[in-house]
Parts: structure tokens; C-alpha cells; sequence
């Protein structure tokens, strides 16, 4: 079943809510200023996908810790918190 967002924010990790709320305002703001929807497009963009890789959560942690191992070249220990793994993998 697919997540839906009831308040209109991507099904994001709590961790990344107040990034995405900083990321879009800062967004929307240069639209108003600029007249010029681009960034703010490529904004959402990227936060949908973010959106999507977390609405299953094992499944993100589980896509996170492949990433750090290939970048790094080193196994990543099963007990490692996600916020590390996240910061390993650079997501």
C-alpha cells in the first residue's frame, strides 16, 4: 500500500521533516523573489525522491548501508546507528 501524506508533507523519516519545511520555504521564497519556479520544481523534485526511497523504512536503512559499504569500501557494522550509515553514504 502506498503511503499519502494527509498534511500535504512527503512521507519523509522525522529526521528529515524540518530539512524538507527549510529546503522548500528557502525555495519558495526564491520563486516569489525571482519569478522563476525552477528551483523550486527541482526542490520538490528531490525531496519526492528522498520521499520515496523512505516511505519503507527497513527497506531505506537497508538501501542507505549498501551505499556506505560500496562508497567506503567497508562493511557496515549492523548496530551502526542510520544517522551514521546516512552520513557514511552522504544522504
Amino acid at each position: 500500500m502506498r503511503a499519502i501524506s494527509l498534511s500535504g508533507r512527503p512521507p519523509l523519516l522525522p529526521v528529515d521533516a524540518s530539512a524538507f519545511d527549510e529546503a522548500y520555504a528557502s525555495a519558495l521564497t526564491a520563486a516569489r523573489e525571482n519569478l522563476d519556479l525552477t528551483d523550486l520544481f527541482a526542490c520538490l523534485e528531490r525531496w519526492r525522491r528522498v520521499a520515496l526511497l523512505q516511505r519503507d523504512p527497513s527497506r531505506f536503512a537497508s538501501i542507505a548501508r549498501r551505499a556506505a559499504e560500496r562508497l567506503t569500501g567497508h562493511e557496515v557494522p549492523a548496530d551502526e546507528p542510520l544517522a551514521e550509515t546516512r552520513r557514511r553514504a552522504g544522504i
